[in-house]
């Protein structure tokens, strides 16, 4: 994403608030790793 390492916890952050607002979910909700980690709108 070319997002320098001392600012990578923007993003988690930002997506953490939009899941918490019910616009997106996890794809794979019994994927463990964060890493590689999907996600969809919440109408999916």
């Amino acid at each position: 994403m070319g997002i320098e390492e001392k600012d990578y916890s923007i993003p988690s952050g930002i997506i953490k608030e939009v899941i918490n607002s019910g616009l997106i979910k996890e794809y794979s909700p019994e994927n463990k790793s964060r890493k590689y980690t999907s996600y969809v709108p919440y109408w999916r």
